[in-house]
């Protein structure tokens, strides 16, 4: 019987594990399932599928994103971050739906970097009151943040930042009696807002909230108020200014302190814990000022300080580097980048490096240093960083720079003109770099053999760097997959040895101005994450590989000045999801253009100038391309009339299609172009219809081109009046309308008067006078001028065509203004980069 009884009772216990298990482990609750279906279905879309695995079995605790408890099988998690934000869109919905708020024993919900299309926060959330973690940031969520909130006692993280929230009101954060954790970052604090503090936080951050001094006058402070349990304090990007002791008071806990972006100018109080500090882009006059309320002056008593890590960016200091710096000596990273420190970087830095010997980053770009750079550099021996860019260094650079520097990854000194790195044929450095920029400074030799020993080396920049001879063997051998820059220098010969590792992480090929020659290698087709090409003014030879299409991530392509052929491959309209910038001007190719181009609806800058090019301009340069700004297709064999569906691309800004075969009338719309006549300021509009086959009148309306810097109508068969309106061209800098059949005055006016060469109104038939020409007008000719208006109004629908353009060069150098910011956060940090290398540049 006994024997029984234990059998039955290991039976039972078998069962109820059994049963326990799979309840708690494998399935959940009915009613939560059917809580978490319908907040599936109440979605929008989930382009990421991040819900896919949510279906109708019962195993709920099984799906992405969902934690059960295991003891009690009740859904305590959700966790659908979107952690593809910057490429993948997130969950998107109208609103987040009240089924949630059936997940009562939920403690964990992360929704962040997903969008509810500005929805407001909804109430219900006050109501799951088991919450210890709740993250909604960039969400996108607006509106007021529902004070319900407060009855979330147990809440220990609370994450709403990068939102178009609104607080009106702190008091409820009152009853948050758990929370250590708040970050209302880019929400706005109104001005009756009563800060009020919570004793158990230790994180706040308030950045971008549109704080000022007044809101911690006692007007605005709850008479608890007080920062003296924070550790990390976060009051970027507000617009306090001043004093800074006003809203830092008995900050006994602070360890990490950000209060960069605002306009502090007072010396900030003495923290005897802080860690971390930041004060970048304030309006500091001299770094002293910054710690001059501190123990003593010139920091001599810093030995005592945690400080590790310094940022002063960006607050235009005009002073030398102080001495003083030396007592931070538990400092781990410097920055001193973006001010005016000027003289030679002081030989105190021996003293600095030899104290500072925990530095590991260290950047004083930006600034206008001078002199040689110090060997006690070398003597930094946990350095990892060293940015001394865009500065005016002299001198040479050797190996004894980094006799101690074996954990060095990063070295930028790049726009250091005068400033030469001479290192031995055999030096094999101890460190391992991954990012080498030396562009600007001077090295004046063949490819650095050193650079061969980094085998870790993912971003090379030495343009501008007087390198000759062909490229080595073994630089295809380095693991390079970010960009690689040896652009404006006498490199040649073929591409065959470029590292052609699969490059990701917004990667850029630049190797313009240089002698390389050869034919474009099909290998660079294997690069598929490419996004800027430019291989301009070498000396490539042979056509453009079919195999191009397969850079599907290309945004800007440059192979303009070389001397390639052949016909443009139709793969090219594989490009079309992300091309903006194709420039092919100045080779030999020809042909039509292929049909497949016309994909290429995100184009902002076509140019096909200096080739051979054939046959109509095709009606869909207009009829697809709505975001084209610029268009050259100068000095080809193009026939026929200009579409007459160009007056729809009001965005244009720049068109040349001078030397060509093109004949008939200009649409009356074209004076109507809207980005020609004073439209974004940041582009320079340019005319021009030279050596055509016009002929007719130059139109009365010209002068309706506000923005109009530069017009080349010469070489025509023009005739009648130059247009009175002209004068109302107060930007233009270049004109030449000579080798025509114009007669009559030429018009005065404050900018024609600043032309005053007289050979743009000379050659051909042209009978012009007055300035700047010797020829005095007669009555006649005076009267004339007014009637010559009159009769051009009238005779708008006939008006000859002539067309907006400028050369070559002068594009070339401008386009780095181009607007892009419609783009993909991938393509805009791309092109971000890639001008701001080429700034000061010719591409």
């Amino acid at each position: 019987m006994e024997k029984i009884l234990r059998v039955g009772r290991w039976f039972f216990l078998c069962l109820f594990t059994f049963a326990t298990t799979h309840l708690c482990c494998s399935g959940c609750f009915d009613h939560e399932r059917r809580a978490l279906l319908r907040f599936k279905h109440s979605l929008a879309s989930d382009p990421s599928g991040l819900l896919s695995s949510w279906n109708g079995n019962n195993k709920c605790c099984e799906w992405h994103g969902v934690g059960c408890d295991n003891a009690t099988g009740h859904v305590t998690r959700l966790h659908l971050r979107n952690d593809h934000y910057d490429s993948i869109p997130g969950l998107e919905g109208n609103k987040l739906d009240s089924s949630l708020a059936e997940l009562t024993q939920l403690s964990y919900m992360d929704l962040s970097m997903n969008y509810f299309r500005g929805s407001p926060i909804p109430e219900f959330i006050g109501s799951m009151t088991q919450l210890k973690i709740l993250d909604l940031s960039l969400a996108g969520f607006s509106g007021v943040v529902p004070h319900g909130i407060g009855n979330l006692s147990r809440l220990h993280v609370l994450d709403l930042r990068g939102m178009e929230l609104v607080v009106d009101d702190f008091t409820w954060f009152s009853s948050l009696l758990s929370l250590e954790y708040l970050d209302l970052s880019g929400s706005s604090v109104g001005d009756k807002a009563l800060l009020y503090m919570i004793p158990s936080l230790r994180s706040l951050s308030l950045s971008g909230c549109g704080l000022s001094n007044s809101h911690f006058r006692r007007t605005h402070l709850h008479p608890n108020f007080t920062l003296s349990t924070i550790h990390t304090l976060d009051l970027r990007g507000n617009s306090l200014q001043g004093d800074s002791r006003l809203f830092l008071q008995n900050l006994t806990s602070l360890q990490v302190l950000d209060l960069s972006t605002n306009q502090l100018n007072s010396s900030i109080p003495f923290m005897s814990n802080i860690v971390r500090l930041h004060l970048s882009e304030n309006k500091f006059p001299h770094i002293q000022e910054v710690w001059r309320l501190w123990p003593s002056s010139n920091v001599s008593g810093c030995t005592q300080f945690a400080l590790e890590t310094l940022f002063l960016s960006d607050n235009k200091f005009g002073v030398e580097i102080p001495k003083s710096l030396e007592k931070l000596t538990a400092l781990t990273e410097l920055g001193l980048d973006k001010n005016k420190l000027s003289g030679n970087i002081p030989e105190a830095l021996g003293n600095i490096t030899r104290n500072l010997s925990r530095l590991q980053s260290l950047d004083l770009s930006s600034n206008i240093l001078k002199g040689p750079l110090p060997h006690t550099i070398g003597q930094l021996s946990q350095l990892e960083a060293l940015n001394v860019s865009h500065n005016n260094l002299s001198g040479v650079v050797t190996e004894a720079h980094f006799t101690n520097t074996s954990l060095l990854k990063q070295l930028d000194a790049t726009s250091n003109h005068r400033l030469s790195f001479k290192f031995s044929p055999d030096w094999k450095p101890h460190f391992q770099l991954a990012a080498i920029l030396l562009g600007s400074c001077t090295i004046q030799s063949e490819f650095p053999q050193w650079i061969r020993t980094q085998r870790s080396l993912y971003t090379l920049d030495l343009s501008n760097a007087s390198i000759f001879g062909p490229l080595p063997g073994w630089l295809r051998e380095l693991p390079i997959n970010n960009s690689i820059d040896l652009s404006h220098n006498y490199l040649e010969g073929p591409l065959t040895n470029l590292p052609l590792s699969r490059i990701s992480d917004f990667p850029r090929v630049l190797l313009m101005n240089n002698l390389f020659n050869g034919s474009i290698p099909d290998s660079l087709c294997s690069i598929t994450d490419l996004v800027i090409l430019n291989l301009s003014k070498n000396k490539l030879s042979g056509s453009i590989p079919e195999c191009i299409g397969n850079l599907r991530e290309l945004v800007v392509m440059i192979l303009s000045s070389n001397r390639l052929s052949g016909v443009i491959p139709s793969s090219l309209g594989n490009l079309c999801s992300s091309l903006i910038w194709l420039q092919l001007n100045n080779n030999s190719f020809y042909g039509q253009l292929p049909n497949t181009l016309a994909n290429c609806t995100l184009l902002h800058v076509l140019d096909l100038g200096e080739n051979q090019f054939s046959g109509k301009i095709p009606k869909w340069i207009d009829e697809k391309f709505k975001m084209l700004r610029v268009l050259r297709l100068h000095k080809n064999s193009f026939t026929g009339q200009i579409p007459v569906e160009l007056c729809e691309s009001s965005n244009l800004q720049i068109m040349d299609v001078g030397d060509n075969n093109l004949t008939g009338t200009i649409p009356p719309c074209f004076m109507k172009f809207s980005q020609m006549r004073g439209g974004d300021p940041n582009f320079d509009s340019l005319a021009g219809f030279e050596h055509s086959l016009n002929q007719g009148h130059i139109p009365d309306r010209i002068g309706d081109m506000h923005s109009l810097e530069s017009l080349d109508l010469s070489g025509n068969n023009l005739s009648g009046m130059i247009p009175q309106s002209m004068s109302a061209l107060t930007f233009l800098s270049h004109l030449n309308l000579s080798h025509n059949n114009l007669s009559g005055r030429i018009p005065t006016g404050s900018q024609l008067q600043t032309l005053n060469d007289p050979s743009i109104y000379t050659g051909g038939d042209n009978q012009l006078c007055g300035g700047p020409l010797a020829i005095r007008c007669n009555s006649d000719q005076v009267l004339q001028l007014g009637r010559n208006a009159e009769e051009d109004e009238d005779d708008d629908s006939v008006e000859k065509m002539w067309i907006y353009g400028v050369t070559s060069g002068f594009i070339t150098g401008f386009m780095g203004i181009l607007g892009i910011l419609a783009l993909m956060s991938r393509w805009r940090r791309a092109l971000f980069n890639f001008v701001g290398g080429c700034i000061g540049k010719e591409l």
